[in-house]
């Protein structure tokens, strides 16, 4: 049984598993902050508020960028569910995007931000400083003093730059082989830097004592091309590119003071809830205020203890891991607990099931519930006026087939109180083929930002056109690692909003229906090419991840993949949600840096995107492909100018979401695929021959 507590309406903040937590990985984190003050023997929860959003306040904001100039406004949905209003550049496609979830907004202009262009970047953290402060884009009451002095010379802002590296073989590349990287000329270019802002909240009691936000919400983020850049989003800041600002217009007030878990308490928590003999280094965990998506709509904001660069052993191998966390505050949040069914259960397709349970609380009711199938969808909701026992009769379950024989089925119950706080537990259903499968799933990660996310409807598109692609994610690691509750909505997202823009998916292999041998080329013993991933344009990976490699939770026939090892001669684009993956830097020969270990999949594929650093828990799928799909005004007028190539998106979702230090990889041969975007099924599907006759690898990457 896994047992979780949040702090949103729709978001995973918190989570205790079973016995305790473990988040899918070590993570990039929040942003830079002052050193906060002794922790207090109470900490304060806060309550969120957003301000009003609308066309006015969007078309306001938009005057603070005058490169915006002449533009289009309109609204859509985002990837759950909320409204956004968008301003787009209708010549330069400079777009601004305002979430009406939170106030939250981006700006972008993506031409600039994410070329590949050299960039003159002697820049200071002033440059950065004097702009925010002269548009009052500092979000009242959340950033420190020191980071608001721009004239002082300590500005605390973390540097993040960006490099363009090229490989260019000194010898022909022939169609579907790996030319002798050992001769080669190697060129490493600065594009781009990243300066984040620190963002903090004083809850001290007669002192101050910053303690620092976390999450895709709780960061300021500017990103500069080089003095050399004529573009910009105001010509006297030349060079600035794009604004991640998922705080600004929030406001907070506390709701109250709890009793605080110690850091060496949340420790103990957190070996206490890994699989038995797992061998794990959490560091030492620091205190932050956890803030989601800003199109998540969250209530309610609680401090949690954060393991920053957290990693474990297996199969003696050091993994990274995606930033666990653990709340840091006792009594404020519900507890459900599910009795029945216990963890591993068979079930049956198309029985009824059964399901009791606990739910204790501080608060009085009504509490609010809902029941549901990761990936599958709501099966039951309602209101229960008070604590206490529950049951909730289900007639029968969804069920789908996979290669394996029936799926499993992750069941998963949220309460949400009076405060917005959501308790959440889940249970793992086995599929009748997979009871022979090793049963040791302690639960032990944490949750993610967005809750289940039911399949939206698939936009029509004939069957034999529509662009393929399929999913392949662990939360279940079978004690070989810790698990990760957060995954299916990462994976999920992804997968489901690409089906609402009317692609086919032709596979969404979960926990121990992914394995290994489906990324591995036929000719090397693997089935990529007969059940794998090989058979779709485009593949999603979410679960945890190392420098070229990813993790699953059963041997088939190993419990980790190695990018050598990969063929892709149908897969156009694979995209990797997990810990370094593709972990770069400066050509120095085969396997340094370690995603040079993956230039052997280019058989036909056009480009890999992953992580070069630990990437941050987050369900970051549903929002790459909100970056990714062309844009349509009311449902009926397709922007073309302003859909963003795959790589644009890639880059762009990860400096939103502050998720990590993203990189990508990809070959030039009979063409280059830099900027390729989506296809879109009705609007826009195009062919996508295979890349051959090879003469350059490039990448890059955020250090």
């Amino acid at each position: 049984m896994k047992r979780y507590w949040f702090v949103s309406i729709t978001a995973i903040f918190v989570l205790i598993v079973a016995l305790m937590p473990v988040k899918k990985g070590s993570a990039q984190g929040g942003s830079p902050v002052p050193r906060p003050g002794a922790p207090q023997a109470t900490m304060p929860v806060f309550r969120l508020t957003a301000p009003a959003v609308n066309q006015g306040s969007i078309s306001e904001l938009g005057a603070l960028f005058p490169g915006i100039g002449s533009n289009t406004l309109f609204s859509d949905t985002t990837h759950v569910g909320s409204l956004r209003f968008t301003i787009v550049n209708t010549q330069t496609g400079i777009s601004l995007e305002q979430f009406a979830a939170s106030g939250g907004f981006f700006v972008t202009n993506v031409r600039r931000a994410f070329s590949e262009t050299p960039a003159i970047l002697d820049y200071g953290p002033d440059f950065v400083c004097n702009f925010l402060q002269s548009k009052g884009l500092f979000p009242a009451k959340a950033t420190p003093p020191q980071a608001m002095d721009c004239t002082g010379g300590q500005l605390p802002y973390r540097e993040i730059p960006i490099y363009l590296s090229i490989v260019t073989p000194t010898m022909r590349v022939e169609a579907g082989m790996k030319p002798d990287l050992t001769q080669a000329v190697s060129t490493v270019i600065p594009i781009g830097l990243v300066y984040q802002v620190p963002l903090a909240i004083d809850v001290g009691v007669g002192a101050p004592n910053y303690i620092p936000l976390t999450g895709p919400g709780g960061h300021l983020s500017v990103l500069l091309t080089g003095f050399g850049d004529n573009e910009s989003l105001d010509p006297q800041y030349p060079g600035l590119n794009a604004i991640a600002s998922p705080f600004y217009g929030r406001q907070f007030t506390k709701i109250g003071d709890y009793p605080i878990l110690s850091a060496r308490e949340a420790t103990d928590q957190l070996r206490a809830g890994l699989p038995p003999g797992t061998v794990i280094t959490p560091g030492t965990p620091t205190m932050a205020y956890y803030v989601d998506h800003p199109a998540v709509t969250q209530t309610t904001m609680i401090p949690m203890w954060v393991f920053t660069g957290a990693v474990v052993n297996i199969d003696g191998q050091e993994v990274p891991l995606k930033t666990p966390m653990l709340p840091a505050v006792t009594g404020f949040l519900p507890e459900v607990r599910i009795n029945s069914p216990a963890d591993n259960t068979p079930y049956f397709p198309g029985t009824p099931l059964t399901v009791t349970g606990l739910l204790t609380s501080s608060m009085a009711g009504p509490f609010t519930y809902t029941l549901s199938v990761d990936g599958g969808g709501t099966l039951d909701s309602g209101v229960w006026p008070v604590t206490g026992t529950f049951q909730l009769n289900l007639a029968t379950l969804p069920f789908s087939l996979t290669k394996a024989g029936w799926d499993n089925l992750t069941l998963r119950l949220s309460v949400t109180d009076n405060n917005g706080a959501v308790g959440e537990d889940a249970v793992l259903l086995l599929g009748p083929h997979y009871v022979y499968l090793p049963l040791i799933l302690r639960t032990t990660g944490n949750g993610r930002l967005v809750g289940p996310q039911p399949a939206p409807p698939e936009r029509a598109a004939a069957p034999n056109t529509a662009p393929t692609m399929g999913v392949e994610w662990i939360q279940y690691y079978n004690g070989t690692a810790p698990n990760l509750p957060g995954v299916p909505p990462d994976a999920n997202g992804f997968y489901n909003r690409l089906r609402a823009a009317g692609w086919s998916g032709r596979f969404n292999y979960g926990n121990n229906v992914a394995w290994e041998k489906d990324w591995r080329d036929c000719s090397l013993g693997g089935i990529d090419c007969s059940w794998g991933v090989d058979r779709v344009q485009y593949v999603y990976f979410a679960g945890h991840g190392s420098p070229a490699r990813i993790y699953f939770g059963v041997n088939k026939d190993n419990y980790s993949f190695f990018g050598g090892n990969a063929r892709y001669q149908n897969v156009r684009w694979a995209s990797f949600s997990s810990c370094q993956t593709l972990r770069a830097g400066p050509y120095i020969g085969p396997g340094n840096p370690p995603l040079t270990n993956w230039f052997n999949a280019f058989q036909g594929a056009y480009m890999l995107l992953g992580f070069h650093s630990n990437m941050a828990d987050v369900a970051f799928g549903g929002p790459l492909v909100d970056n990714m799909r062309l844009p349509v005004m009311f449902g009926i007028v397709p922007l073309y100018f302003a859909q963003r190539s795959i790589r644009e998106a890639w880059v762009l979702t990860a400096f939103q979401m502050n998720a990590g230090k993203p990189a990508y990889l990809y070959a030039v041969g009979n063409f280059n695929p830099v900027n390729f975007k989506l296809p879109d099924a009705v609007w826009h599907n195009y062919s996508t021959p295979p890349l051959t006759g090879i003469t350059q690898y490039r990448w890059v990457w955020w250090d």
